[in-house]
């Protein structure tokens, strides 16, 4: 999956379906943070630490459902085929993707190894 931006839109391109895009529901707020959207990669030993806003990314229910079936598909992909998905998602200070395996999805939280949380309205995609 690859992402390419403008200033107000984040587009997705994936590879088994037709492009589309994801609005972010505060987009100024996170060009201000980060710039240049630069995605910086962390462990996920590392997510404990972050500190996660409340308000969700996605400012459209259909793309809120599709995250949630991407993430049912991906708990699925992790359980059966042991393999790990990137998850890119936002913090208080920008852009962050992570590549593991999800354990386990609550309707308000993706579980990861070790008890680490990453709260769902903060996830923009999963690939």
């Amino acid at each position: 999956m690859h992402f390419f931006k403008t200033k107000s839109i984040i587009f997705r391109k994936s590879e088994n379906k037709i492009p589309f895009f994801i609005r972010t529901l505060k987009i100024t707020k996170l060009i201000a943070m980060a710039p240049n959207m630069d995605v910086q990669i962390v462990q996920k030993e590392q997510i404990k630490f972050l500190k996660f806003p409340k308000e969700d990314v996605l400012d459209k229910r259909k793309d809120q459902i599709d995250r949630f079936l991407e993430l049912q598909r991906a708990l699925s992909l992790g359980n059966l085929e042991h393999q790990k998905v990137r998850i890119v998602f936002v913090d208080d200070t920008g852009l962050k993707k992570v590549e593991t395996t999800i354990w386990g999805i609550t309707d308000k939280e993706v579980i990861l190894k070790q008890s680490t949380i990453i709260p769902l309205e903060r996830i923009i995609s999963i690939s």
